[in-house]
Protein backbone atom coordinates (compact mmCIF):
# COMPACT_ATOMS: atom_id res chain seq x y z
CA UNK A 1 0.00 0.00 0.00
CA UNK A 2 1.67 3.52 -1.22
CA UNK A 3 1.76 6.18 1.87
CA UNK A 4 1.64 9.63 0.83
CA UNK A 5 2.90 13.18 3.22
CA UNK A 6 1.55 16.08 2.56
CA UNK A 7 3.83 19.13 3.85
CA UNK A 8 3.00 22.72 4.10
CA UNK A 9 5.00 24.80 1.53
CA UNK A 10 7.23 27.86 3.51
CA UNK A 11 5.11 30.81 1.57
CA UNK A 12 4.73 34.50 2.08
CA UNK A 13 1.01 34.42 4.02
CA UNK A 14 0.68 37.83 3.40
CA UNK A 15 -3.41 38.45 2.07
CA UNK A 16 -2.04 40.42 -0.88
CA UNK A 17 0.80 37.54 -2.38
CA UNK A 18 -0.73 35.81 -4.95
CA UNK A 19 1.68 32.62 -5.93
CA UNK A 20 1.37 32.82 -9.89
CA UNK A 21 2.97 29.85 -11.43
CA UNK A 22 5.07 26.67 -9.67
CA UNK A 23 7.94 24.34 -11.42
CA UNK A 24 9.31 21.48 -10.19
CA UNK A 25 12.80 20.53 -11.92
CA UNK A 26 12.22 17.83 -14.06
CA UNK A 27 15.53 15.87 -13.39
CA UNK A 28 16.28 16.78 -9.85
CA UNK A 29 12.79 15.80 -7.56
CA UNK A 30 14.27 17.77 -4.54
CA UNK A 31 13.77 21.51 -6.06
CA UNK A 32 11.09 23.23 -7.16
CA UNK A 33 10.33 27.15 -7.78
CA UNK A 34 7.32 28.89 -7.10
CA UNK A 35 6.53 32.97 -8.57
CA UNK A 36 4.64 35.42 -6.33
CA UNK A 37 3.49 38.61 -6.23
CA UNK A 38 1.95 41.52 -4.28
CA UNK A 39 -1.33 42.43 -5.62
CA UNK A 40 -0.61 46.01 -4.40
CA UNK A 41 2.27 46.83 -5.97
CA UNK A 42 4.59 45.90 -9.04
CA UNK A 43 7.00 43.70 -8.27
CA UNK A 44 7.23 39.88 -8.01
CA UNK A 45 9.85 37.55 -6.95
CA UNK A 46 10.59 33.67 -7.41
CA UNK A 47 11.42 31.44 -4.21
CA UNK A 48 13.28 28.11 -4.15
CA UNK A 49 11.77 24.76 -2.24
CA UNK A 50 13.03 21.43 -1.01
CA UNK A 51 10.58 18.40 -1.56
CA UNK A 52 9.49 19.28 2.20
CA UNK A 53 8.49 22.49 1.22
CA UNK A 54 11.05 24.22 3.09
CA UNK A 55 12.81 27.40 1.39
CA UNK A 56 16.06 26.64 0.22
CA UNK A 57 19.31 27.34 2.31
CA UNK A 58 21.73 30.42 1.39
CA UNK A 59 21.69 33.43 -0.21
CA UNK A 60 20.98 32.16 -4.06
CA UNK A 61 17.22 30.89 -2.76
CA UNK A 62 15.20 33.79 -4.31
CA UNK A 63 15.43 36.59 -7.24
CA UNK A 64 13.49 39.86 -7.03
CA UNK A 65 11.97 42.37 -9.45
CA UNK A 66 10.48 45.80 -7.96
CA UNK A 67 8.69 46.56 -11.01
CA UNK A 68 8.17 43.08 -13.03
CA UNK A 69 5.93 40.22 -11.89
CA UNK A 70 6.80 36.51 -13.17
CA UNK A 71 4.80 35.05 -16.05
CA UNK A 72 6.48 32.09 -16.92
CA UNK A 73 8.90 29.10 -15.54
CA UNK A 74 11.46 26.61 -17.29
CA UNK A 75 13.91 24.40 -15.87
CA UNK A 76 17.02 23.75 -17.79
CA UNK A 77 16.58 19.46 -18.49
CA UNK A 78 19.85 19.03 -16.71
CA UNK A 79 21.19 21.93 -14.41
CA UNK A 80 19.81 24.04 -12.04
CA UNK A 81 19.30 26.73 -13.87
CA UNK A 82 15.79 28.58 -14.60
CA UNK A 83 14.23 30.55 -16.91
CA UNK A 84 12.22 33.40 -15.72
CA UNK A 85 9.95 35.35 -17.79
CA UNK A 86 8.67 38.42 -15.89
CA UNK A 87 5.89 41.15 -17.13
CA UNK A 88 8.08 43.66 -18.64
CA UNK A 89 9.10 41.06 -21.19
CA UNK A 90 12.67 40.49 -19.54
CA UNK A 91 13.80 37.07 -19.50
CA UNK A 92 16.37 36.11 -16.55
CA UNK A 93 18.45 33.06 -16.67
CA UNK A 94 19.08 31.61 -13.61
CA UNK A 95 22.25 29.55 -12.43
CA UNK A 96 20.42 28.82 -8.78
CA UNK A 97 23.70 26.79 -8.07
CA UNK A 98 25.72 29.99 -8.48
CA UNK A 99 23.55 32.82 -7.53
CA UNK A 100 24.06 34.31 -11.05
CA UNK A 101 20.97 35.86 -13.28
CA UNK A 102 21.71 36.98 -17.12
CA UNK A 103 19.46 39.06 -18.89
CA UNK A 104 17.99 37.70 -22.12
CA UNK A 105 17.37 40.50 -24.33
CA UNK A 106 14.28 41.60 -25.90
CA UNK A 107 13.49 43.94 -28.44
CA UNK A 108 11.37 47.21 -28.91
CA UNK A 109 10.35 48.34 -31.90
CA UNK A 110 9.43 51.75 -31.39
CA UNK A 111 12.86 52.04 -29.52
CA UNK A 112 14.60 50.61 -32.82
CA UNK A 113 17.26 48.98 -30.46
CA UNK A 114 18.41 45.46 -29.01
CA UNK A 115 18.91 44.57 -25.78
CA UNK A 116 22.39 43.50 -25.03
CA UNK A 117 22.60 39.79 -24.44
CA UNK A 118 24.11 39.30 -20.81
CA UNK A 119 25.14 42.77 -20.21
CA UNK A 120 22.47 46.11 -20.00
CA UNK A 121 19.36 45.27 -19.68
CA UNK A 122 16.84 47.95 -21.71
CA UNK A 123 13.00 48.85 -19.45
CA UNK A 124 10.56 47.76 -22.11
CA UNK A 125 7.74 50.53 -23.01
CA UNK A 126 5.57 51.64 -25.51
CA UNK A 127 2.03 50.05 -26.97
CA UNK A 128 3.38 46.99 -28.01
CA UNK A 129 1.89 43.79 -27.01
CA UNK A 130 5.21 41.86 -25.28
CA UNK A 131 3.73 39.70 -23.11
CA UNK A 132 5.67 36.33 -22.94
CA UNK A 133 3.65 33.36 -23.41
CA UNK A 134 5.94 30.45 -23.50
CA UNK A 135 9.16 29.58 -22.93
CA UNK A 136 10.62 26.04 -23.50
CA UNK A 137 14.54 24.24 -23.89
CA UNK A 138 15.60 22.27 -25.82
CA UNK A 139 15.94 19.06 -24.77
CA UNK A 140 19.82 19.41 -23.64
CA UNK A 141 19.57 22.73 -22.42
CA UNK A 142 21.60 24.79 -25.50
CA UNK A 143 18.56 26.87 -27.03
CA UNK A 144 15.80 28.71 -25.32
CA UNK A 145 12.63 28.99 -27.26
CA UNK A 146 10.27 32.22 -27.06
CA UNK A 147 6.91 33.08 -27.86
CA UNK A 148 5.45 36.59 -26.94
CA UNK A 149 1.42 38.11 -27.52
CA UNK A 150 2.85 39.72 -30.16
CA UNK A 151 3.51 36.67 -32.47
CA UNK A 152 7.07 37.03 -32.11
CA UNK A 153 9.47 33.76 -31.58
CA UNK A 154 12.73 33.74 -30.57
CA UNK A 155 15.45 30.90 -29.89
CA UNK A 156 18.50 32.07 -28.13
CA UNK A 157 21.05 29.84 -27.75
CA UNK A 158 22.45 29.20 -24.19
CA UNK A 159 26.23 28.28 -23.32
CA UNK A 160 27.20 25.09 -20.69
CA UNK A 161 26.55 27.91 -17.48
CA UNK A 162 23.33 29.28 -18.57
CA UNK A 163 24.49 32.29 -20.10
CA UNK A 164 22.94 33.91 -22.98
CA UNK A 165 25.68 33.81 -25.98
CA UNK A 166 26.59 36.61 -28.03
CA UNK A 167 24.44 37.34 -31.36
CA UNK A 168 22.73 34.00 -30.94
CA UNK A 169 19.47 35.07 -30.87
CA UNK A 170 17.26 34.71 -33.86
CA UNK A 171 13.36 36.46 -34.28
CA UNK A 172 10.88 35.54 -36.74
CA UNK A 173 7.17 37.55 -36.90
CA UNK A 174 4.59 35.28 -37.42
CA UNK A 175 0.80 36.34 -38.05
CA UNK A 176 -0.23 35.12 -34.84
CA UNK A 177 0.46 34.55 -31.45
CA UNK A 178 1.72 30.80 -30.52
CA UNK A 179 -0.68 29.32 -28.26
CA UNK A 180 1.03 25.99 -27.31
CA UNK A 181 4.84 24.71 -27.63
CA UNK A 182 6.21 21.29 -28.32
CA UNK A 183 9.83 20.31 -28.31
CA UNK A 184 9.85 17.26 -30.85
CA UNK A 185 11.07 14.41 -28.95
CA UNK A 186 14.72 13.85 -29.09
CA UNK A 187 16.08 11.34 -31.71
CA UNK A 188 16.56 7.61 -30.74
CA UNK A 189 19.64 6.56 -32.12
CA UNK A 190 18.52 2.92 -30.92
CA UNK A 191 15.30 2.75 -32.11
CA UNK A 192 16.54 3.71 -35.18
CA UNK A 193 18.64 0.49 -35.25
CA UNK A 194 16.69 -1.56 -36.75
CA UNK A 195 14.14 -4.50 -35.41
CA UNK A 196 16.76 -7.34 -37.31
CA UNK A 197 18.43 -8.92 -34.31
CA UNK A 198 22.56 -8.99 -34.92
CA UNK A 199 24.49 -12.56 -35.60
CA UNK A 200 25.30 -14.04 -32.22
CA UNK A 201 28.71 -13.70 -32.47
CA UNK A 202 28.59 -9.70 -32.59
CA UNK A 203 26.06 -9.42 -30.04
CA UNK A 204 28.55 -8.71 -27.58
CA UNK A 205 30.33 -5.75 -30.01
CA UNK A 206 26.68 -4.52 -30.95
CA UNK A 207 25.98 -3.73 -27.52
CA UNK A 208 29.13 -2.06 -26.67
CA UNK A 209 28.60 0.21 -29.79
CA UNK A 210 25.00 1.08 -28.79
CA UNK A 211 25.84 1.63 -25.04
CA UNK A 212 28.23 4.55 -26.29
CA UNK A 213 26.39 6.16 -28.72
CA UNK A 214 24.86 9.24 -27.18
CA UNK A 215 21.70 10.72 -27.57
CA UNK A 216 21.15 13.61 -30.12
CA UNK A 217 19.45 16.87 -28.73
CA UNK A 218 16.63 18.14 -30.28
CA UNK A 219 16.61 21.93 -30.76
CA UNK A 220 13.59 21.90 -33.04
CA UNK A 221 9.97 22.95 -32.19
CA UNK A 222 6.36 22.05 -33.18
CA UNK A 223 4.41 25.51 -32.33
CA UNK A 224 0.85 25.85 -32.27
CA UNK A 225 -1.24 29.29 -33.20
CA UNK A 226 -3.94 31.27 -31.85
CA UNK A 227 -5.56 31.11 -35.27
CA UNK A 228 -5.11 27.47 -36.03
CA UNK A 229 -1.63 27.76 -37.66
CA UNK A 230 1.04 25.06 -37.18
CA UNK A 231 4.73 25.45 -37.63
CA UNK A 232 7.93 23.90 -37.04
CA UNK A 233 11.03 25.44 -35.64
CA UNK A 234 14.30 24.63 -37.20
CA UNK A 235 17.56 23.89 -35.53
CA UNK A 236 18.68 27.38 -36.85
CA UNK A 237 15.73 29.40 -35.99
CA UNK A 238 13.47 29.14 -38.88
CA UNK A 239 10.33 29.04 -38.93
CA UNK A 240 8.28 27.32 -40.98
CA UNK A 241 4.35 26.96 -41.66
CA UNK A 242 3.42 23.20 -41.81
CA UNK A 243 -0.65 23.44 -42.04
CA UNK A 244 -3.69 25.66 -40.56
CA UNK A 245 -6.62 24.10 -38.31
CA UNK A 246 -9.78 25.90 -38.07
CA UNK A 247 -9.61 27.30 -34.59
CA UNK A 248 -7.07 28.11 -31.84
CA UNK A 249 -4.18 25.16 -31.05
CA UNK A 250 -4.82 24.49 -27.37
CA UNK A 251 -2.86 20.80 -27.48
CA UNK A 252 0.08 19.43 -29.10
CA UNK A 253 2.06 15.71 -28.57
CA UNK A 254 3.98 14.07 -30.94
CA UNK A 255 4.48 10.20 -31.60
CA UNK A 256 8.22 9.40 -32.35
CA UNK A 257 7.38 5.94 -32.95
CA UNK A 258 4.90 6.47 -36.06
CA UNK A 259 6.61 9.94 -36.49
CA UNK A 260 3.06 11.25 -36.01
CA UNK A 261 1.63 14.63 -34.94
CA UNK A 262 -1.70 14.93 -32.44
CA UNK A 263 -3.38 18.58 -32.81
CA UNK A 264 -6.60 19.40 -30.57
CA UNK A 265 -8.28 22.96 -31.11
CA UNK A 266 -10.34 24.69 -29.53
CA UNK A 267 -13.95 23.56 -31.37
CA UNK A 268 -12.45 19.93 -29.75
CA UNK A 269 -11.48 18.54 -33.33
CA UNK A 270 -8.36 15.66 -32.88
CA UNK A 271 -6.26 15.53 -36.40
CA UNK A 272 -3.27 13.58 -37.18
CA UNK A 273 -0.40 14.46 -39.17
CA UNK A 274 2.12 12.24 -40.96
CA UNK A 275 5.68 14.04 -40.75
CA UNK A 276 7.92 13.52 -43.20
CA UNK A 277 10.76 11.89 -42.18
CA UNK A 278 12.80 13.77 -44.87
CA UNK A 279 11.62 17.11 -43.75
CA UNK A 280 10.10 17.61 -40.51
CA UNK A 281 7.99 20.74 -41.99
CA UNK A 282 6.13 18.25 -44.42
CA UNK A 283 3.08 16.92 -43.49
CA UNK A 284 -0.05 14.80 -44.71
CA UNK A 285 -3.49 14.52 -42.69
CA UNK A 286 -4.04 11.10 -41.63
CA UNK A 287 -7.40 11.63 -39.89
CA UNK A 288 -9.73 13.57 -37.87
CA UNK A 289 -11.84 13.12 -35.21
CA UNK A 290 -14.45 15.41 -33.32
CA UNK A 291 -13.77 15.13 -29.37
CA UNK A 292 -17.45 14.58 -27.31
CA UNK A 293 -16.42 16.38 -24.33
CA UNK A 294 -16.88 20.43 -22.25
CA UNK A 295 -14.22 23.12 -23.34
CA UNK A 296 -13.88 24.79 -20.03
CA UNK A 297 -13.41 20.95 -17.89
CA UNK A 298 -10.90 19.40 -20.71
CA UNK A 299 -7.55 17.92 -19.30
CA UNK A 300 -5.50 16.07 -21.64
CA UNK A 301 -2.33 13.92 -20.91
CA UNK A 302 -0.33 11.92 -23.37
CA UNK A 303 0.06 8.54 -22.00
CA UNK A 304 2.91 6.49 -25.16
CA UNK A 305 2.82 6.37 -28.76
CA UNK A 306 -0.72 7.55 -29.97
CA UNK A 307 -2.62 6.93 -26.43
CA UNK A 308 -4.12 10.11 -25.02
CA UNK A 309 -6.06 10.13 -21.47
CA UNK A 310 -8.72 12.69 -21.66
CA UNK A 311 -11.01 13.75 -18.58
CA UNK A 312 -14.36 16.15 -18.90
CA UNK A 313 -15.41 16.54 -16.14
CA UNK A 314 -16.73 12.83 -15.99
CA UNK A 315 -17.36 10.56 -13.81
CA UNK A 316 -14.63 8.41 -15.89
CA UNK A 317 -11.54 8.85 -18.08
CA UNK A 318 -11.17 8.71 -21.67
Amino acid sequence: MSAYFAYQVQLADAPSVRHKVIKWHPKFKDIFAVGSCDERGDGGEINLFDDEGQKVKGSNNSLKKPTAKPLQLAWHPTKKILAVAWSTGLINVWNCAKNKAHNVGRRNDNQKSWFNLGHEVYVISGAVDLEINNVQWSSEGSKLLVTDRAGDVFLHKIDLKGRPVDNGTTKTKLKEPISCVLLKPPFDVHKDSGNAAPPEDALNEFRTKRAVIAPAESSTFFLGGETGGIYFVKENGQVNEMFTLNKCVMFLTFSAKNNILICISNDLMLSRHQISASSSSDATEMSKVKINAKLEKLNILPIRDNVLAISCGELSVR
